[in-house]
Parts: structure tokens; C-alpha cells; sequence
């Protein structure tokens, strides 16, 4: 699923910041889209490492398994 939007900061600052920060309009509407579609990709290529290792896992266990 694509998100539509940057999203607040997830981590606790000290500092105060408005709702909508000024770093923010300093990105052209299609930045902003890459940043996200970068973001997801990054985000699905986790998943995949770590899906991959579960699975290897799985596969190792039941073979473990199997055998005695």
C-alpha cells in the first residue's frame, strides 16, 4: 500500500515543531513522491531479507526435523 504523505516524526524531540514543518514545502510535489516510492521500496526490500531468513529457517528445522 502507497502512502500519501511524508508522516510526522515517529521519535520523541526535546525541540518544539509546528504541524507542518518548513522542511517539508522545500520539495517539489514529484521529490516528494520519489522520496516515498524510495521509502517503500526500501521498506518491501526489508521485508523480503527478512522473509527469506524465516524461510530458510523453516526449511533448515523441518529438514533437522526430518532427519531424526
Amino acid at each position: 500500500m502507497r502512502t500519501s504523505s511524508l508522516r510526522p516524526h515517529t521519535f520523541h524531540s526535546s525541540a518544539e515543531h509546528s504541524r507542518h514543518p518548513a522542511w517539508r514545502n522545500n520539495f517539489s510535489p514529484r521529490e516528494r513522491h520519489q522520496l516515498i516510492d524510495e521509502d517503500h521500496d526500501a521498506r518491501m526490500h526489508v521485508f523480503k531479507i527478512i522473509a527469506g531468513i524465516l524461510m530458510t529457517g523453516l526449511v533448515l528445522g523441518s529438514v533437522v526435523i526430518w532427519l531424526l
